[in-house]
């Protein structure tokens, strides 16, 4: 069995590789995982990173997930998203949108849309549930025991490069199965293409060497 994903979906790779591995209860066996652009480190460095503004979707993204994190963990949104922007949002990301038109609808400083408690608390480590709860879901202290790979790129807006490499190098010096593979000056949706080959021979490698 193998795992991939790319941007989201490498998070969620690495977030359910991570569950298999420390319930004995799942009895799935994992040969190896492989990421694609994918976020480890939500709360430190991809909050943060959203706040610079460089993607298109510097608003996008955290207006999405503290929507989704509003209802899973029961708070207000407008605790992290300003209004109208709040009380637009579920309109907004009902499903009937691409990117543009929620892009277009909400401000290009990502800084104007959230709220101030919850931009203090990015900037400045202080407590806030959706910081809480986004660190909770980082994949950080993590030593898998199956090989991990995570394939990044140079030219990446979207997802910071800065939390892959930390854990390619503690994996280094630990001596745990996890490492990182370059591919270059791509952008986050150039990465896809550029990593699904590489990934396809990578898993028929380790495949041939069980």
């Amino acid at each position: 069995m193998f795992l991939t994903g790319f941007s989201q979906g490498g998070h969620a790779s690495y977030a359910a590789h991570r569950l298999i591995e420390n319930d004995p209860s799942i009895p799935w066996k994992l040969t190896g995982t492989a990421g694609i652009a994918g976020p480890l480190d939500l709360a430190g460095t991809g909050l943060p990173a959203r706040l610079e503004g460089k993607s298109r979707f510097s608003s996008l993204y955290p207006n999405w997930i503290a929507l989704s994190y509003s209802r899973v963990y029961g708070h207000p949104l407008n605790d992290v998203i300003r209004e109208p922007w709040a009380s637009n949002s579920v309109a907004l990301f009902a499903g009937n949108n691409d990117g543009a038109p929620i892009i277009s609808a909400l401000p290009k400083d990502p800084r104007e849309l959230l709220a101030e408690s919850a931009t203090t608390a990015i900037l400045h480590s202080e407590p806030h549930w959706f910081k809480d709860r986004l660190a909770e879901n980082s994949i950080l202290d993590w030593q898998p025991h199956i090989p991990v790979r995570a394939w990044n790129v140079t030219r990446d807006d979207d997802v910071p490069r800065s939390d892959i490499l930390a854990l390619a190098e503690a994996a280094q010096a630990h001596g745990f199965n996890f490492s990182a593979a370059d591919l270059g000056a791509f952008n986050h949706d150039e990465s896809i293409l550029a990593a699904a080959p590489q990934v396809l021979r990578w898993f028929e490698r380790l495949r041939e060497s069980r």
